[in-house]
């Protein structure tokens, strides 16, 4: 949440790739250690300094899950040191492909109804993305929870099934072209935004 700020049009994260992990049993998508997150900044008035001001929660996870909040406040322009400079511009280069980067030729979704929801089947026609692959889907719903997502691949197709529930408990409608998935893989990673249905 960005309040407080001066000057600022947009703030728009720059998210490195992610990484799996097992925990408990359970399939957690995250960073380890630290995390080095650019900012994209636009001034409302470029001639104008700004500042940056925000609350962020994030989780932090080891045999369990807490979340933390914090406050952080920058003016700008603000220039760190060349070691800070170095691990900003390594962070901007671990971004996942496009969808055209990575040959995707085609993506279609199905939708079917179960008890409290929908399940999703994604098909992603593209070249493998290397070793186990993983695809983790969004909906630009931020009610919506999304269930962790099986995975498998055949020839040229990746397909990934996933239940999507609103928080509400209620029914809802998807906007397929709201939909993001980021296909995980030992040689790269692969952001795809929307899809078609079959």
């Amino acid at each position: 949440e960005f309040h407080g700020a001066h000057n600022l049009a947009s703030v728009d994260p720059v998210w490195p790739t992610p990484r799996v992990f097992s925990q408990n049993g359970l399939q957690t998508v995250g960073y380890a250690d630290e995390l080095v997150l650019p900012l994209l900044v636009a001034p409302r008035d470029p001639g104008q300094p700004a500042r940056l001001s925000a609350r962020l929660q994030i989780g932090i996870c080891s045999t369990i899950c807490v979340p933390v909040e914090f406050d952080l406040a920058l003016d700008l322009p603000a220039r760190g040191s060349d070691a800070q400079q170095a691990m900003i511009r390594a962070a901007l280069a671990d971004q996942p492909v496009t969808a055209a980067q990575a040959d995707v030729r085609r993506v279609t979704c199905s939708l079917s109804p179960i008890s409290d929801g929908l399940r999703l089947s994604v098909e992603i026609d593209m070249p493998s993305a290397g070793g186990t692959e993983t695809v983790l889907v969004e909906t630009a719903d931020p009610q919506v929870w999304v269930a962790e997502t099986e995975s498998t691949r055949k020839g040229q197709t990746l397909r990934a099934v996933t239940e999507l529930v609103h928080v509400s408990g209620q029914a809802f409608a998807l906007d397929r072209s709201g939909l993001r998935m980021t296909v995980l893989g030992a040689e790269r990673a692969v952001d795809i935004h929307g899809c078609t249905s079959d």
